[in-house]
């Protein structure tokens, strides 16, 4: 556990799967749509796409390492 804002928070960052993390943010979608919420999150945000792409992301794996979660937790925020 880790705390943001003095908050106490269960979201670390470690790899994930991106539909785990994908429902994480959209708790109340579908796994289908919460995914594609996610990668449409990263689309429109061209600096993390910059910075995702130059750490070796990949948009069809199906695998978010601690470095990329990193990423989109600093400018996603946390879920």
């Amino acid at each position: 556990m880790e705390y943001l804002n003095n908050e106490l928070t269960d979201t670390a960052v470690r790899t994930y799967g991106k539909t785990e993390l994908a429902l994480m943010y959209n708790p109340h979608s579908s796994p289908r749509a919460a995914v594609q919420t996610l990668k449409r999150w990263i689309q429109c945000n061209t600096e993390l796409s910059e910075k995702l792409d130059a750490i070796g992301y990949r948009p069809k794996r199906h695998t978010i390492y601690s470095p990329e979660a990193e990423l989109i937790f600093k400018y996603i925020g946390k879920p």
